[in-house]
């Protein structure tokens, strides 16, 4: 096969073997003068399988980095941060950038200029298509009081660990019954997905429910692969008026073939119930127009390659409403991928990243520092601060206050006074000691003037 002028592989078999040599190791045995990797961004990660293994194969090849081509292609070189981007300048230049590990680290060996100048000579930026404004609505909703309750009791939580927290928020914000003492609790978000499904199956016939990130407890039950509580809410609701299916990674590929031919008959009513991960890429839905996104989506990439399935040429029609509960885990979703969409914007289309900008990106979604974005003082990133108490917040910034010295503590102040303040009083007003609490409080708003 390696033989072939023309040779085509999934990353799926970047770790295969034949007849106990690797794939790998078979290519890099080849004269191939020309390499496209396709969906480059699945090798972003510094220490990923993939990419080790493109930046194997594009050094490995006889002359292959020397005399021939390289060409990597992708919807989006940085889906996540700026960083994202890095492996990819160490094919552009392993001399310049082969070791270094980070935007970071290149603006500081390289300098500013001279990563401006790699990214504008090497990354080739088509204009985005999307139109938010136009296809793209986002409402919010409030809990109802007892599911706020419920919410504000899991956030409370101080032996939950992180990831189970941001998983409890998540599933209580969106279904509070998995939570609730009896099954027929109202949910504010379900009340609201059924007004769009109702809307669309009147004006449309047709309608895609949309879940970005978990399945269990949702789309399918929490302990087998049955429909789930949204989708069992969703065929009690709707009753005889439409058909509602469901597409994930549990519906076989004939079944999901079957699913689109039956939702391209122009008088069958559907409310089809999807993974977004499997309906993001490959499909056309514009003969569908409407979608019910129930959340958003860990990066803005990802929510453009939804929308992407229904607003295609010709679609003028198409709707994507982004359902978000006020004041939850998922606000700060939302919030902290649109945050990393305008830094990574900047940076692709040759603006200046400043040094706060980078290190707020460098910090990952879950740390715990303590920083200002856009005049808003956060702890860790707007996900992390999103599934923290007022009371937390609080001991963090005091944790962070220790040894700051008197320069440190002057900045602090400046920057953080304000919202020290307010927790303050507002942690304190909870119990004796309210009058303790507002005269530190105007002591800091009078440090800070």
């Amino acid at each position: 096969v390696l033989d072939c002028e023309v040779v085509i592989f999934p990353y799926s078999m970047f770790g295969g073997s034949v007849k106990d040599k690797r794939i790998v190791d078979a290519v890099k045995e080849k004269p191939f003068d020309y390499m496209i990797i396709d969906e480059i961004h699945y090798a972003r990660k510094d220490c990923g399988r993939d990419t080790k293994t493109v930046l194997e194969l594009a050094t490995g090849i006889p002359g292959l980095y020397e005399r021939g081509y390289i060409v990597g292609l992708t919807g989006n070189s940085t889906p996540n941060r700026p960083d994202d981007i890095v492996p990819q300048l160490r094919l552009w230049d392993r001399d310049e950038f082969g070791s270094i590990g980070s935007v970071r680290a290149a603006v500081r060996r390289a300098g500013p200029i001279a990563m401006r100048n790699a990214v504008s000579d090497y990354v080739l930026l088509v204009d985005e298509p999307e139109d938010w404004e136009k296809y793209v609505t986002t409402e919010f909703v409030d809990l109802y009081r007892d599911e706020r309750r419920i919410y504000d009791a899991i956030r409370d939580d101080e032996n939950l660990t992180l990831m189970a927290k941001l998983r409890g928020l998540y599933l209580c914000a969106m279904n509070p019954r998995l939570f609730a003492p009896t099954a027929d609790m109202p949910s504010a978000f379900f009340d609201k997905v059924t007004e769009k499904i109702d809307e669309a199956l009147a004006s449309h016939g047709k309608v895609v429910v949309a879940e970005n990130i978990f399945k269990q407890g949702l789309l399918r039950d929490l302990s087998t692969s049955l429909g789930g509580p949204l989708v069992e809410k969703i065929k009690k609701h709707v009753g005889g008026r439409a058909e509602v299916c469901i597409i994930d990674g549990n519906t076989p590929k004939r079944e999901r073939e079957e699913i689109f031919r039956r939702s391209l008959e122009p008088d069958r009513k559907m409310v089809i119930v999807a993974m977004g991960d499997i309906i993001r890429v490959g499909i056309d839905l514009s003969h569908i127009s409407r979608c019910i996104c129930l959340n958003p989506c860990w990066n803005k990439p990802d929510l453009a390659q939804l929308v992407k399935r229904f607003a295609r040429e010709g679609n003028e029609d198409a709707q994507v409403s982004l359902i978000v509960p006020s004041d939850t885990v998922l606000e700060g979703i939302g919030e902290h991928a649109e945050e990393k969409e305008q830094e990574n914007r900047i940076f692709k289309h040759g603006g200046a990243l400043t040094e706060d900008d980078l290190a707020l990106l460098e910090r990952g979604d879950f740390s715990q520092q303590v920083v200002v974005t856009r005049g808003r003082v956060y702890i860790g990133t707007i996900i992390r601060n999103a599934t923290l108490t007022d009371r937390q917040k609080l001991h963090r910034m005091f944790d962070y206050m220790a040894g700051l010295g008197t320069e440190g503590m002057k900045a602090f102040v400046e920057q953080y006074g304000e919202e020290f303040a307010r927790l303050y009083v507002k942690v304190w007003e909870r119990g004796y000691g309210g009058n303790n609490g507002r005269f530190v409080a105007g002591l800091w708003k009078m440090l800070e003037e």
